[in-house]
């Protein structure tokens, strides 16, 4: 968990899990239809701050009850 990025994921997403470490778990292993069935942190590897913008969004669209 020693990942600049998911440091600026993590508050947005920490309403939804029980631990950090699921939080984490989702980060690095969830795949997102959305994305091309990339992880968040995937995402985030290849398209660095694009990527978190992206990561951000997602995560506002899903808070207002949007889908993949």
């Amino acid at each position: 968990m020693n990942d600049p990025h998911f440091s600026e994921i993590w508050p947005l997403v920490e309403h939804w899990f029980d631990s950090k470490e699921s939080a984490w778990r989702w980060y690095t292993e969830e795949q997102i239809i959305g994305f091309g069935r990339k992880t968040p942190k995937e995402l985030v590897d290849e398209q660095g701050s694009q990527g978190v913008h992206e990561i951000e969004k997602f995560i506002k669209s899903k808070n207002l009850g949007g889908f993949e």
